[in-house]
């Protein structure tokens, strides 16, 4: 769960700049735009959401690497799982929501 390794959330925040700015430049394709950056983004939280499971000192431990999501049960990181992951999740659903209910 660093910058190295099976950590592909950070893309989200990368396209975040130039699909911005596709959709202001270009209102025909704007909504697809949307929906596919949304989704993307849903899928890439997904995947560290699975990856940090995996890496929890648990009998179901796959990523046998360390350090152990154990960490995030410390104080700052425990708002990574507490917080900001559900406003991240919630942010790409309104997103979705809102250019659904404007079809």
């Amino acid at each position: 769960m660093t910058l190295e390794g099976r950590n592909f959330d950070v893309i989200t925040g990368l396209l975040a700049l130039p699909a911005g700015y596709l959709v202001m430049k270009n209102k025909r394709y704007a909504p697809k735009l949307i929906l596919a950056f949304n989704i993307t983004g849903i899928v890439l939280l997904l995947n560290i959401i699975v990856i940090s499971m995996l890496s929890f000192p648990t009998s179901f431990r796959y990523f046998l690497n360390e350090p152990s999501s154990a960490e995030v049960a410390q104080f700052p990181f425990i708002l990574l799982p507490g917080v900001l992951v559900p406003i991240a999740y919630s942010f790409h659903i309104f997103s979705i929501r809102q250019v659904l209910i404007k079809k």
